[in-house]
């Protein structure tokens, strides 16, 4: 549901008025009726001075300007009569656009409605002083998990919906209409983002760009800007799977791309002891499609398959809510706020990798990607293994945990256009022109094996330095303890 005013605003005191200071409230005059924005509930009433201010909260967390939220109003100044006719009650429920409050004059001379918003639950006496005075009373603001915001970030107009200013009203919002809303949707390229005061870094995939999951053998890990795949560029690369999913019995989770078929055991295979798998499965197929749920290893072989992996939970499904999780690492993985690495897929088929710096639950993930239109999202490991390199350039790591498998966004490495072979002419040309063709291959296959002996080299000179490291903080510890 979309937070929705449709009605004609005619403001007459804005947030810069001297009773609405750092309260971010506005005066609609001669407002005979306000309309539900939203399918909302009554969480507290106050009468006291014939204000008859109200306080309503979304029975659900509805789309606004900045995401997926629930939102609390609080209305003031309808006259006791109206009060009653509504029959407004602690728990009293009115259905989006249904008339739940009206202007008047309770506790003041000039007939209007105050109207204010705050993003979240309303939270203890739904109320808090904001410093000021005006009329000798102190200036009060509505308090709400995320705090007083002002309207236009809490509500959509739609559209044809008038705002007309006036006498103190000073003009500095910017309202969204719902076309707005529709045309929401991540930039090409790499962009930093926020939802709830948490960073994001996001990076989406466009032109010639690929999607892949490269994987190191079994057992092994190392730094994230380590991991090569000959013949392309990678450009963004984010962490994956979880570690821990071989056993003696067979691969407990899903890992399917360069480097790597890996498929879970499933009840009734060789191997497979308990009722459950530890891991869930989801696929991208090489059309884009993505699948997700309890597979057997035997469906989606690596011929059909872009991608294989086995996330934390999947939230986003073919463009619908579910709540997806490996029983492996628990529900807990889905709730609780921590730093996460999310697939997602675009509306326009595309693919896009994101961090998150701060601390979302799954959730809350979800609620961010769909204002941006995605059809699907799931979360990979998280924690300290959650990183993002793009260009090279280290976007989010902060524990810098070296991992086995990672999600990139790749570009293939065009080769160079070859120089037309003139026709031979006789057989001596013909023999000539077959040795130049094997020389400029067997010149290639040097090139690519000694850009390979260069990335193995320069791992072995890393490890080399960090033994030097330890073997220094070994000498010197035993000095310490002489």
């Amino acid at each position: 549901m979309k937070s929705i005013i449709k009605f004609l605003i005619k403001i007459t005191a804005g947030h810069l008025y001297k009773s609405h200071k750092g309260s971010n409230a506005l005066d609609l005059y001669d407002q005979t009726v306000i309309f539900a924005p939203f399918r909302c509930k009554v969480v507290k009433t106050y009468d006291t001075g014939g204000t008859n201010s109200v306080w309503y909260q979304s029975v659900e967390k509805v789309l606004t300007p900045l995401g997926w939220y629930y939102v609390t109003f609080r209305c003031a100044h309808m006259d006791t009569s109206k009060f009653k006719q509504l029959g407004i009650v602690i728990g009293k429920v009115f259905e989006q656009f249904d008339a739940c409050y009206y202007a008047g004059n309770g506790g003041t001379k000039d007939k209007h409605c105050h109207i204010e918003f705050g993003l979240g639950k309303m939270k203890g006496s739904g109320w808090l002083n904001t410093g000021y005075t005006a009329f000798n009373l102190p200036v009060k603001k509505i308090d709400t998990e995320f705090g007083s915001r002002p309207v236009y970030e809490c509500v959509f107009l739609d559209q044809g919906v008038k705002v007309i200013q006036c006498d103190d009203y000073q003009n500095s919002y910017t309202w969204k209409y719902l076309e707005d809303e529709k045309k929401m949707e991540f930039k090409n390229g790499y962009q930093e983002l926020a939802y709830l005061k948490q960073k994001i870094h996001l990076y989406k995939q466009s032109g010639k760009e690929e999607l892949a999951l490269i994987a190191l053998p079994w057992g092994q890990v190392q730094d994230i800007t380590k991991f090569v795949l000959p013949g392309y560029k990678i450009i963004c690369i984010t962490n994956a799977n979880y570690f821990g999913m071989q056993t003696d019995n067979g691969y407990l989770g899903r890992c399917q791309g360069y480097g790597a078929d890996a498929r879970t055991i499933g009840k009734g295979e060789t191997g497979f002891t308990g009722d459950d798998k530890p891991f869930m499965d989801l696929v991208v197929l090489k059309d884009g499609t993505v699948k997700a749920g309890d597979f057997n290893s035997w469906d989606y072989p690596i011929e059909e398959v872009l991608i294989g992996t086995s996330p934390a939970g999947v939230q986003l499904l073919n463009g619908k809510d579910v709540n997806k999780y490996s029983p492996a690492c628990g529900y807990a993985k889905v709730t609780t706020p921590n730093t996460q690495t999310l697939l997602i897929k675009n509306s326009d088929g595309t693919f896009s990798l994101a961090t998150v710096e701060g601390k979302l639950s799954l959730l809350q993930c979800r609620d961010f990607v769909k204002q941006y239109g995605c059809t699907e999202m799931s979360g990979q490991d998280s924690g300290g293994s959650s990183q993002m390199v793009v260009n090279g350039e280290k976007m989010h790591y902060t524990t810098g945990r070296k991992i086995p498998v990672c999600l990139a966004i790749v570009e293939k490495i065009e080769d160079e256009p070859e120089e037309p072979v003139t026709p031979p002419t006789d057989d001596k040309d013909l023999k000539i022109n077959e040795l130049i063709q094997e020389v400029a291959k067997l010149n290639k296959t040097v090139e690519e094996a000694n850009a390979l002996v260069d990335s193995v080299n320069k791992q072995l000179v890393d490890e080399i330095k960090q033994n030097e490291l330890l073997n220094e903080k070994i000498e010197r510890a035993k000095k310490d303890l002489a």
